[in-house]
């Protein structure tokens, strides 16, 4: 049995740093501004960038079930 992974990168839009390493303070929640570890600029909450991570996630995987029945007759994935 294989396992897939879904990776993602951020790219600071400040500095171009690829991938930008998030930096959180102590504790943080989902109301915590994310800042680009290389220069310091804002990302964005971290709730709300955890979230287009989890959209982005299921959209990959709904492409991956997809494109496993691809092909076979009898079969349609909504």
């Amino acid at each position: 049995m294989t396992q897939d992974h879904l990776k993602f990168t951020f790219v600071c839009k400040q500095c171009g740093a690829n991938p930008a390493t998030l930096e959180l303070p102590e504790n943080y929640t989902d109301n915590d501004t994310a800042k680009c570890k290389a220069c310091g600029a804002e990302l964005g909450r971290y709730g709300d960038i955890k979230a287009e991570a989890m959209r982005l996630g299921k959209q990959e995987i709904e492409k991956m079930v997809k494109d496993t029945f691809k092909g076979l007759k009898g079969w349609k994935v909504k």
